[in-house]
Formats: structure tokens, C-alpha cells, sequence
């Protein structure tokens, strides 16, 4: 610290006496530097620890809690500075549950000196620094510095175990920019990423400190706002759709921003936070509906489709627990040597009431909950676990490779590439026996960050392969930033390529592409050998689609499918 610098120094502390001894001694070490502000009860403590400090010296037994109970209602990355907890019993018996609420330092009120008090200031602010750049790495989004996904849903819990959190005037916000595709393709990602700058210093600028903002991915944020009546709601809406409705002026371009905002009320999801995520989305998307730029709190005529929404959530949660999802697998085929290189592995749900359930009917619920994540990393071990029983039992050749969707959610985890090193270290594999699928659209709007874990992955020989391409209008620019090996072909012109030009010329455009890049090239959806015959004349690498199997294919099945070679 600065010689002349003035120091911050909330106090926290109830009893008189010990009060005036800890600024007595402040007063000796810092003199009229020191800034003192003192909290002497839980509300006001409570008030001024999300104020800026440059320290705080906290009394462990406070009123009816204990300080634990109280920093627990904050997350030590919002403590403006570090805490110092002061007490009357042993520290050491205390020290280790402190680490986990911002605590720095416990000092024993009875060996206090001004020497120690000192030095365990300036240790403390030193190392309150150097964590708080950490921190902000790893919990912030890099383009915006709003909290990231994975920080937002930690504190957002904790909101919702907290009973002091009044439910009823406390409200999730979930907004969504309207038309942001349209501005990427129009203006460039550049342009993009400087209007989700714009929308995020907005939401700062126009919500509290105290209120929780984050960026999910993508053109999503949300928005968690504490102390908020239902008479007010309005107006705190409205003015944040002013604020977001101001043109914004890129170079020589004026681009006009709006978003689709949905509201619940915490008491409205009974404290669970899938089922409020849930809620906020279909009222966003509600409003998106009624002409975009507007906002719609969730009320009970969305509830039915809510309840449904919800209620599958739960099923989803119990099929994880109780191994209901199963695979199959879809041959992937060498069209010139006509033989099966490869599998691509497909989800499935056995209900145990409805049956089989598609991916599509259950999959958006997931992705829209954040289910997702789990049940991507059941596909990502059951996969691999399978290739490898097939590699064990010689049932494919060594340089087979089997193919997995992942969900842009998952790469942004952070700890996806953590769980494929670790299966293939558990099982004794080589990254080549893995290719990751993601789609064409999560590589436009998260293309940052997803292109450093994809890299990651490159890098233990998994193969990356983008999925549905043709639907997600990549720039060529783009295409060559990211790295990937594989553009699989959307089976919307592969179905056609026999009798439409305009199809068979895309793909055609699509193959000659990605042998300019040395990609490989898979067709998705072919049915015919008349299909199959057009791809290998346009030069296509491999096919998949029903051409290869009549019924989905268990893992059993598919290696029955090995040994005929398809026939």
C-alpha cells in the first residue's frame, strides 16, 4: 500500500468495547488514512459488505449468526476486499471452513498487536488482489466480463438455498437479443461481438451491484434482481428495454438493438432452478412471439406447457439415475472402398411408461435446462466404454472411430476436454479413436471460446466435425479460423442431390470447399444407392443415413453389421 494512500476499513463488530480497541489501534497504525466505517448488526453488516472496502475486520459471533452464516450469502469473488475474522475462540478450530467464504486471515482478539494487525493487513490485501485476478478469469465471460454460465448457475443456487432470500420479490431475468444472426451475417462477427458488449454494459448500468448479471453464451443473458415488488417489476423492465433500445453507432453503421426478455418470479418455481429457467424461457420466447423488443413476466396461462416442460426435466433427471438412455450407433461408410471406417453414436430414452423416446422430443428440454451437460457426458463415457468392449473383442479394426454430438453448453463447462482425457485415459485409448461433432451454428456464435477447446481436443488426437453444415451460412474466413477436420453434409441436400441441380450444386460446392482446407467430407441422410452413387462421382469421402441399417442398431447389432460389411 501507498504511504499517502487512504485506506477502507469496514469494521464489523457489535460489542462496544472491543469496537473502540480495534480503531484505537487502526487510528495508531494508519492515522487519518485510515477510513473507518462500522457495522454493529446483521442488517447493516449485511448492507456493507457489498460496498466498496479495502478491508474488513469481522467479529465471528455477530447478533443471532455467526459471520460464517453471514458471508455465505455472498460469493467471495462480489467481497469488494479480503476479511479478516476476528474471535474469542481458538482460530484454528475455524480456519478451514473460512477458506471457502473469502476469509484471509483469523486473529485471536486477545494476541492482537498493532505490529500483527498490520502485517495481516497487508498480507491480506496483497493476496485478495492476486486472487481477484484469478477469479476473473475463470469466472467471467471474456468478451462481455459479465459472470460466465458456469458462475451465474453456482450463485443463482445459492440464492435459492438461501432463506433469508425474500422468493417473492426476488425475479429471474432471461433475455434474449432479437435478430443477432441477421446482424452477424450482415455486418460480420466483429460487429457482433461489439452489440453483446453494448447489451451487457447496459444490463451494468441499469441493475445494481447487488443484483447478479451473466452471459449464458451466445446472444443470451440473464439477469437475477433481489428486493423488487411486483408493483415496480414493470417499471425496472421497462427501463432496461430503453436503455437496449438505443442505436448504436459501429464506423459509418447505425445498427438498431433489441431483445426478448422473460420475468419470473422466484416463488413462481418453487425454488428450483431448472423449473425457473424454464419459465423465463417460455416467456421470453412468448414475447418474442407477440413482435420481439418487448418483455412478458411468466404468468399461469404459460403454467401447463411449464408444468410439462418441468415435469420432463424431472423424468430426465431420473433417467440418468436410474440408466434408462441407451445408444445406437449409424454406420459411417467409405463410399469409394465401400467399407465402414467409422459410428456415429445416437441417444435414445427408454420411458419407462412411453417407451422409446426420440432425441428430438427430449433433447431441446435438456438443452433448455442444462440437463444437457450430464447427459452429454453419459454419451461421451458410453460411447468410448463401447468402443472399446468392440476394440477388446476384435470386433473393428484398430483405426475405427466413432463419432459424438456435443452440445455447445458442454464445451463451455470448461471441464468437457478434462472428462475425454480422463476416459481415455481410464480405457486405455488414443484421442484418434474419437470425433467430436458440433454444429455449424454454435461454431458461428461461440466461435471464441469453442475454437480454444476444440484445439484442446486437437491436440489429443480427437477429430472435430461440423455438423449440419450448409445451414449456418459460415463465411469461408471463418471456416478457415476454426479448427476442425470434417464437414458433415446436411441431409436436407444430400436427399435431393439426385433431382434438384441447386442441391446437387451445393454439395458439390461443399466438397470442392473442404478439399481446399484438406477436410474429409461425410454425407448425412442417404437412402439410396442413386444418392450414394452421385456423392462418390462429386468425389464425397463417406456416407451415412438408412442406405446402411433398416432399424437402429444396438451395439450388439452393429458389430453383427461389422462382419457382413452391410451385406
Amino acid at each position: 500500500m501507498d504511504a499517502l494512500e487512504a485506506l477502507n476499513i469496514l469494521v464489523i463488530e457489535d460489542d462496544p468495547i472491543d469496537l473502540s480497541i480495534i480503531k484505537t489501534r487502526l487510528k495508531h497504525i494508519y492515522g487519518d488514512r485510515a477510513r473507518i466505517q462500522v457495522a454493529s448488526n446483521y442488517l447493516d453488516a449485511s448492507s456493507r459488505l457489498r460496498d466498496p472496502f479495502d478491508v474488513c475486520l469481522m467479529d465471528y459471533q455477530l447478533d443471532f449468526m455467526t459471520a460464517f452464516e453471514l458471508l455465505k450469502r455472498l460469493s467471495p469473488e462480489d467481497l469488494p476486499g479480503p476479511v479478516i475474522l476476528i474471535t474469542g475462540e481458538d482460530p484454528v478450530e475455524i480456519e478451514s471452513e473460512g477458506v471457502n467464504y473469502g476469509v484471509f486471515e483469523f486473529l485471536n482478539k486477545s494476541e492482537i498487536t498493532e505490529s500483527l494487525l498490520r502485517r495481516a493487513i497487508t498480507y491480506c490485501r496483497a493476496r485478495h488482489q492476486d486472487l481477484r485476478r484469478i477469479a476473473a478469469m475463470a469466472h467471467h465471460d471474456q468478451l462481455t466480463n459479465l459472470l460466465n454460465r458456469h458462475t451465474f448457475f453456482e450463485r443463482f443456487q445459492r440464492l435459492l438455498d438461501d432463506k433469508f432470500v425474500d422468493a417473492d420479490q426476488t425475479y429471474l431475468l432471461y433475455l434474449d437479443a432479437d435478430n443477432f444472426k441477421a446482424i452477424n451475417d450482415t455486418y460480420g462477427h466483429n460487429v457482433g461481438d461489439q452489440v453483446l458488449v453494448f447489451i451487457s454494459d447496459a444490463l451494468k448500468q441499469n441493475l445494481r451491484n447487488t443484483d447478479i448479471v451473466a452471459r449464458l453464451g451466445g446472444d443470451e443473458f440473464v439477469a437475477v434482481v433481489q428486493g423488487v415488488n411486483r408493483e415496480s417489476l414493470p417499471r425496472l423492465a421497462e427501463k432496461l428495454m430503453n436503455a437496449l433500445r438505443e442505436p448504436l453507432k459501429i464506423g459509418e453503421s447505425i445498427i438498431r438493438v433489441s431483445v426478448s426478455c422473460g420475468i419470473v418470479r422466484f416463488s413462481q418455481g418453487g425454488n428450483c432452478q431448472e423449473d425457473l429457467m424454464i419459465m423465463a424461457d417460455q416467456a421470453m420466447y412468448r414475447a418474442k412471439g407477440r413482435g420481439r423488443d418487448n418483455y412478458l413476466i411468466f404468468d399461469e396461462s404459460m403454467n401447463m406447457a411449464g408444468r410439462l416442460k418441468a415435469q420432463t426435466v424431472q423424468q430426465l433427471r431420473s433417467a440418468l439415475q436410474n440408466d434408462e438412455f441407451f445408444l445406437v450407433f449409424e454406420p459411417q461408410l467409405n463410399i469409394a472402398e465401400q467399407k465402414m471406417v467409422g459410428a456415429e453414436a445416437l441417444i435414445r430414452w427408454q420411458h419407462p411408461l412411453n417407451g422409446v423416446v426420440s432425441p428430438s422430443e427430449f433433447l431441446p428440454v435438456a438443452e433448455s435446462s442444462g440437463l444437457i451437460v450430464p447427459i452429454g457426458r453419459w454419451v461421451v463415457s458410453r460411447a468410448l466404454k463401447t468402443y472399446h468392449q468392440w476394440l477388446t473383442t476384435k470386433a473393428i479394426p484398430e483405426n475405427f472411430r466413432i463419432a459424438v454430438n456435443v452440445s455447445p453448453k458442454q464445451l463451455l463447462t470448461k471441464d468437457f476436454v478434462d472428462l475425454v482425457v480422463e476416459e481415455l485415459y481410464k480405457l486405455d485409448l488414443k484421442g484418434e479413436c474419437l470425433q467430436v461433432e458440433i454444429s455449424e451454428h454454435a461454431m458461428l456464435t461461440e466461435s471464441e471460446f469453442v475454437n480454444e477447446e476444440l484445439i484442446r481436443l486437437s491436440k489429443l488426437g480427437v477429430t472435430i466435425a461440423i455438423d449440419d453444415f450448409g445451414t449456418g451460412y459460415s463465411s469461408i474466413t471463418k471456416l478457415s479460423e476454426m479448427n476442425i477436420d470434417c464437414l458433415k453434409l446436411d441431409m436436407k441436400y444430400v436427399s435431393r442431390v439426385c433431382d434438384d441441380k441447386h442441391s446437387r450444386c451445393l454439395v458439390e460446392s461443399f466438397v470442392f470447399l473442404a478439399k481446399q482446407f484438406n477436410y474429409s467430407t461425410i454425407a448425412e441422410g442417404v437412402e439410396t444407392p442413386e444418392q450414394e452413387q452421385v456423392l462418390k462421382d462429386i468425389g464425397c469421402d463417406m456416407a451415412q443415413g438408412w442406405l446402411y441399417r433398416d432399424v437402429d442398431l444396438l451395439a450388439e447389432q452393429f458389430v453383427g453389421k461389422i462382419n457382413g460389411q452391410l451385406g
